[in-house]
């Protein structure tokens, strides 16, 4: 994704230019100036370096900027919101070059050989390449005493090519594995009494002993602070007094002055449309910004604690010249890698050790030349990282997915070698599924209140930082609604009993004269009878619903003598046989009926004890029947098989 803004970036920027192979004036090692020819680069600033390198390394080397809760100074929107996201810098490459001052300075003022080729005398400062970066935070409010709108600070930073010594490759080398934090400082308050610097090694890989510096913003003021702690460092306000909060920001590479790199910060917001970094007016001028030019606060000199070089001596000198030794009686030493060997003169030496071999001077005397040879052992540098399954490290231009031990091999400031044993970890990815039903018409996931039935996922992030993956498989089960079917809701007392009919059925029925799915109209006084259902669904879910039945008539069932009848069989399929004692003391009148409370015609004969009805013609379902034998009477329902 990075890379893909990167692309993004460059496509959208005014003025881009594809060169094709140029050369350039790099100030060879052996002195003088050399031409170096560099590949096709994509260069709109105009800097000799490749701008997507630039870019790579902004990405990879930005410090941390560091939120403190307790500041409340916001980002650099014109309307005073969001966070402060935006950093400009401007990268200056610095190539390897010689001169007779150890001050930084004279290398800008005298970018040219100050010594002729392979003239080197002893006294001259050799500098290693770098890459300064002047860099500048802007704040859309300033949270100090004045409270004007927009406000900038600096910081600056160089980087180092740790790659061979060769032909300027730190010009184009975008594989980004020859690179390294060198140097920090940072400026608060700067051109005010107030002014602060602080300068410091950067930790990395090659510098362990380095500080862990993160670039520190309470209230906005930069300064550098340890992780540790807030250390010593002196500040108006270093705010060290709040929880430090990692802030997300989008360093931005503006490119040299006069070029069309990044001409009007409205290429990266919208909002700074007609800002040029490069003037000299106040950052955001029409919002009230009084705190000073984007490039004032950039562009800051740098001590000559942000470059690294090397001193020449006499005894130095002319092993850079296809080994030389120069004047008769000369005493010089030199250094080889573990492993290779060191030709002196007609000798072959793989040890370290002095010394010596005898030559004839311009006198033909007897010349001793004494070496003292230093065989450098190979270094090893041992770390260990993780990421998260499904990303990549990023390991000296290879992409590492797996987990291991990995090594290779680079070349140290000897140009031995040296090397870099790397053991990561891949956290595996973790993740649950479950179900939930919600009985209400919403569920609340992770913050979302969900109103449908569905399969809803989040991401989180685990102990390590990873991904974790919640997936939720969800059921909105809302009440279930209840619809009463014939039942009757007025009967007359002392009739037959009623079939409680609903939809959906399978639920429970309870109330006074309730058995079953029956209510019996002779087990209750007359008057008014509330029967309740209560459904629960596959899901756990329940609905209530009630239904009033009315019982007229003067009198209850203890007004009706009962009698004892059995029928059977029950279910029927042709004859049903009721039998009762008491069909043998007198008369018997029978009425079959069905659940509508209908009465159906249905013949039958009574022998003695027993009456035999003839149901072959009704239709499967269920039927009442009632027997009245004088004042008593009773009610039996049975089964109509199909």
């Amino acid at each position: 994704m990075r890379n893909i803004l990167l692309f993004l970036f460059i496509l959208l920027l005014p003025g881009l230019s594809l060169r094709a192979q140029q050369q350039v004036s790099v100030i060879s090692r052996c002195g003088g100036t050399d031409l170096v020819t560099i590949p096709s680069i994509v260069d709109a600033d105009q800097d000799g370096m490749d701008d997507r390198l630039e870019q790579k390394l902004l990405q990879q080397f930005m410090p941390k900027i560091i939120q403190f809760s307790d500041e409340s100074c916001p980002g650099p929107a014109l309307d005073g919101t969001g966070d402060s996201n935006l950093i400009v810098c401007h990268i200056y490459p610095i190539p390897q070059q010689y001169t007779r001052s150890s001050s930084y300075d004279s290398i800008q003022i005298h970018p040219v050989a100050l010594v002729p080729a392979h003239q080197l005398v002893p006294g001259l400062i050799w500098y290693y390449p770098k890459v300064k970066v002047n860099c500048a935070v802007l704040y859309g409010q300033d949270c100090g005493a004045l409270g004007h709108t927009a406000d900038v600070e600096g910081f600056n930073f160089s980087l180092k090519y740790t790659g061979p010594d060769t032909t300027a490759g730190w010009m184009y080398d975008t594989i980004m594995s020859h690179w390294m934090g060198d140097t920090i400082q940072s400026v608060s308050h700067a051109g005010t009494l107030c002014q602060h610097v602080e300068v410091r090694p950067m930790k990395s890989l090659y510098i362990s002993w380095g500080a862990d510096s993160v670039y520190a913003s309470p209230d906005k003021h930069g300064n550098y602070l340890t992780i540790g702690g807030c250390g010593s460092s002196v500040i108006c306000n270093p705010g060290c007094g709040a929880t430090r909060q990692l802030k997300h920001v989008k360093p931005v590479n503006l490119g040299e002055p006069g070029t069309t790199m990044v001409a009007d910060l409205g290429t990266i917001y919208t909002a700074y449309a007609g800002n040029d970094p490069w003037t000299a007016s106040n950052f955001l001028n029409a919002q009230g910004g009084n705190a000073g030019a984007i490039r004032d606060k950039m562009l800051l000199s740098l001590s000559s604690t942000f470059i690294s070089g090397h001193v020449l001596t006499a005894a130095e000198i002319c092993p850079l010249y296809t080994r030389c030794y120069g004047q008769p009686g000369y005493n010089f030493s030199d250094y080889s890698c573990a492993g290779v060997p060191y030709q002196f003169r007609s000798r072959v030496l793989t040890q370290s050790g002095i010394y010596r071999d005898t030559i004839s001077d311009a006198h033909g005397c007897d010349s001793i030349v004494t070496l003292s040879l230093a065989v450098l052992p190979r270094d090893t540098v041992s770390y260990s990282t993780a990421v998260c399954a499904g990303s990549s490290y990023i390991f000296h231009g290879q992409a590492l997915t797996a987990s291991g031990v990995y090594r290779d091999t680079l070349s140290d400031t000897h140009g031995c070698d040296s090397i870099v044993r790397l053991t990561l970890s891949v956290y595996p990815a973790s993740g649950t599924s479950y179900q939930a039903v919600s009985c209400d018409s919403s569920y609340s996931f992770h913050g979302q209140q969900l109103i449908s039935s569905g399969v809803y996922s989040d991401t989180l992030s685990d102990a390590h930082g990873c991904d974790s993956i919640v997936v939720l498989t969800l059921v909105i089960d809302t009440p279930t609604l209840i619809v009463w079917g014939s039942s009757a809701d007025t009967v007359m007392a002392h009739t037959h009993p009623i079939l409680l009919a609903v939809s959906p059925a399978g639920g429970t029925f309870t109330g006074a004269g309730v058995h079953g799915n029956l209510f019996y109209v002779d087990s209750v006084q007359p008057g008014t009878h509330v029967v309740t259902y209560l459904y629960t669904d596959q899901y756990g879910c329940s609905a209530v619903s009630t239904h009033t039945i009315t019982v007229l008539g003067p009198a209850g069932i203890s007004d009706v003598p009962q009698i004892d009848v059995s029928v059977y069989p029950n279910p029927v399929s042709d004859i049903l046989t009721a039998e009762s004692p008491f069909f043998a003391t007198g008369s018997v009148a029978v009425s079959f009926y069905d659940m509508a409370g209908h009465q159906i015609p249905v013949s039958y004969s009574r022998l003695g004890q027993q009456i035999q009805a003839d149901c072959a013609a009704l239709s499967g379902g269920l039927y009442f029947v009632k027997f009245e034998v004088g004042a008593s009477r009773s009610y039996r329902y049975f089964v109509k098989s199909e």
